[in-house]
């Protein structure tokens, strides 16, 4: 499946191929593209790389995420889109 990361607040939407990009955080995918967005730590336990998720559903490549993160965010850092997602960066 091909899934739309929509970055609300830059106005761009990127593609992210579930089978292609399997391996691939929402932050790492945004940094392919030169969309440098913030980041601590990248593994999930400093919270810094946190996003408010706005429409759509992720996973966790560690389920449970070492941090949780705030109510109606995502740690862009280790969370990977399973539907169309807008997000606010």
């Amino acid at each position: 499946m091909i899934y739309k990361i929509h970055l609300v607040n830059r106005d761009i939407v990127l593609e992210y191929d579930s089978e292609k990009d399997k391996a691939l955080s929402i932050l790492d995918k945004a940094w392919d593209h030169d969309i440098f967005l913030k980041a601590g730590c990248r593994s999930g336990y400093c919270g810094v790389c946190q996003l408010k998720l706005l429409e759509g559903e992720v996973k966790y490549f560690y389920d449970p995420p070492p941090v949780l993160p705030n109510e109606g965010a995502i740690l862009s850092c280790s969370a990977y889109p399973v539907s169309d997602i807008k997000i606010d960066c």
